[in-house]
């Protein structure tokens, strides 16, 4: 595959597919990370919020932090495998801002790692894998 994308939430799930997208990958990989804005999805990344006074600016600033921090570790320890690297960094939806950026940017394979929620957990909260799945128009391979 020419340009593979993939998510990265800075779990060891997101590693493997880092290093399954490295194996596919021929040309182009994209890393992305989408910092999750809605309150909750921001519980979820379990990122210390420094308490009660905490403005949205302080909480956009620190998901870009914890983003460019994950992109920039992944980018790091694929520097080496001669593919060009490209990182994105977005904040909204995860699953919607995936299927956005896999479309916009012509890749050939999305793969997003599965953090294996189930029961109550994946049905309130819902599954950005099984979003992805479900919603982006191109091949999707989920990690488990």
């Amino acid at each position: 595959m020419q340009k593979v994308l993939v998510c990265l939430d800075g779990s060891e799930i997101s590693q493997r597919a880092l290093q399954q997208a490295q194996q596919w990958a021929t040309g182009e990989l994209h890393l992305l990370h989408v910092g999750p804005i809605s309150l909750l999805d921001i519980t979820q990344t379990h990122l210390p919020m420094g308490g009660d006074d905490v403005l949205p600016r302080q909480v956009q600033e620190r998901l870009e932090k914890n983003g460019r921090q994950i992109l920039d570790k992944a980018q790091d320890s694929v520097t080496k495998s001669g593919l060009t690297v490209k990182t994105h960094l977005e904040l909204g939806h995860p699953g919607d801002l995936i299927c956005q950026m896999a479309e916009q940017l012509g890749v050939d394979c999305v793969l997003v790692g599965s953090r294996g929620r189930n029961g109550l957990e994946r049905a309130f909260l819902g599954s950005v894998s099984d979003f992805v799945v479900h919603h982006c128009l191109l091949p999707v391979v989920v990690i488990k």
